[in-house]
């Protein structure tokens, strides 16, 4: 999430008034994902996390209906770029499914060998669902951004994050503790559409940007770079296949995100 992290929830009338307004922007023919990051762009963390607490709330799917009813394909994509760049057992492995939400990509990592998952996302009320999914190990509410989560350095052999890169959710600081987390020779598995690419303020001129200035401090290094035509429905978007090359915080002062 960008912005502040904020411990405090909307009660329900705030969160049910918000969502209404996020969710009549992605009716009709197609759901209008850019009209709702548009509006996510006027919210504070607290009310976007609102957002999501009340989309998944009745555990009745309609998330996962609106995600694949835009024709969402990322978890299908990260899995596969996972089980490549992470090869032989896969039960071997401690991955940490970041912006994990319901749990879509959980179970797609499952599907294709991972049994040692994690979930990280500041929706409280998506960690029931999520559940559900049995997939999942440990469950961290929290935000991703550059303060440090309740997890030690050089924990997991991948990370994730996949469909968080929106209007009003991670910022690029994300990176840092990502890095943080992973172990040094683990994978970074990061997607982001090109209209987040290049509309949403805080990753226009400033993602790719940051991405190389990691490059050439020798924090991580590209692997892979993929261009999905269909990330949604019609919307393309790049994944970038990262390896870790240091253990430990990051010291640099980054001239992108200061």
């Amino acid at each position: 999430m960008s912005g502040n992290r904020d411990n405090t929830r909307l009660d329900e009338s705030e969160r049910k008034k918000i969502f209404q307004q996020f969710h009549a922007k992605s009716q009709g023919d197609e759901h209008d994902i850019w009209e709702c990051q548009k509006f996510r762009a006027s919210l504070n963390s607290t009310e976007v996390i609102g957002i999501f607490d009340e989309w998944v709330k009745n555990g009745d799917g309609s998330y996962e209906k609106d995600m694949l009813g835009i024709g969402y394909q990322g978890h299908y994509q990260t899995a596969e770029l996972l089980s490549k760049h992470l090869p032989g057992k896969k039960d071997q492995y401690k991955i940490i499914d970041c912006g994990a939400g319901s749990g879509l990509s959980g179970v797609e990592l499952k599907k294709v060998g991972f049994s040692h998952i994690d979930w990280l996302d500041p929706s409280g009320l998506s960690v029931e669902p999520a559940k559900k999914r049995k997939v999942y190990e440990r469950f961290i509410v929290d935000y991703l951004s550059e303060k440090a989560l309740d997890v030690k350095p050089d924990t997991y052999d991948a990370s994730t994050c996949v469909a968080a890169f929106f209007e009003g959710l991670i910022p690029l600081g994300g990176f840092n503790e990502m890095i943080r987390i992973t172990k040094p020779g683990g994978i970074i598995i990061l997607s982001i559409s090109e209209t987040s690419l290049n509309t949403c303020k805080e990753y226009k001129g400033r993602f790719l940007p940051r991405l190389e200035e990691l490059i050439e401090a020798k924090e991580w290094e590209l692997v892979e770079k993929t261009h999905e035509p269909h990330y949604y429905r019609n919307v393309p978007a790049f994944f970038f296949v990262m390896r870790v090359l240091r253990s430990g915080p990051i010291q640099h002062e980054s001239k992108v995100t200061k």
